[in-house]
């Protein structure tokens, strides 16, 4: 594994140079956290993130809060787009439906969604930081909120991803 923030830019050192951030105090006020405003747009490269595509396990973990004046429209906290810029893979927020959805192709070359909702799912989108695991394997998308898991759901294999797009954090989806 690795860490995704130092590839994306979101480091101390580095943030002021990713247009649309800044940073704030984040969880205990110890570690810094990273707003994204409308303007943002956090992407890199895939190749540069994951040359060789998305194994066929891996888990993705956020640690974020979804804060009061956040649109209510869906949007990406993380997905990857081809070279035209369809998505191909990526976890989905609904702040105004209080869901989420992780959604890839599988095997078959298929649009495959598993959406998650419920008491559990909802209280993310309540201004409180949370940690997020979204546990991927070759029969099943499972949700870790907090360090419990919340839900399972069964998905197909998944394909594999083009390296020739970006990846991006908080994108809203139109």
């Amino acid at each position: 594994g690795f860490k995704m923030m130092e590839m994306f830019g979101l480091v101390e050192k580095e943030f002021s140079a990713v247009e649309g951030v800044s940073m704030e105090p984040g969880t205990f006020n110890v570690y810094p956290c990273y707003r994204l405003h409308k303007d943002a747009l956090v992407s890199q490269p895939t190749k540069y993130l994951h040359p060789e595509g998305l194994p066929s396990d891996y888990t993705i973990t956020f640690l974020f809060r979804i804060l009061p004046d956040t649109p209510q429209e869906p949007f990406a906290l993380w997905e990857i787009l081809n070279e035209e810029y369809e998505p191909l893979v990526g976890v989905i927020l609904d702040n105004g439906g209080k869901t989420l959805t992780f959604f890839n192709y599988d095997y078959k070359g298929d649009f495959q969604t598993v959406t998650f909702e419920g008491p559990e799912i909802r209280k993310i989108f309540y201004g409180s930081f949370h940690k997020l695991h979204v546990v991927i394997s070759k029969t099943t998308a499972k949700i870790i909120i907090d360090c419990k898991q919340v839900s399972e759901k069964t998905i197909n294999a998944a394909g594999n991803i083009s390296s020739d797009g970006i990846e991006v954090l908080g994108r809203m989806v139109r």
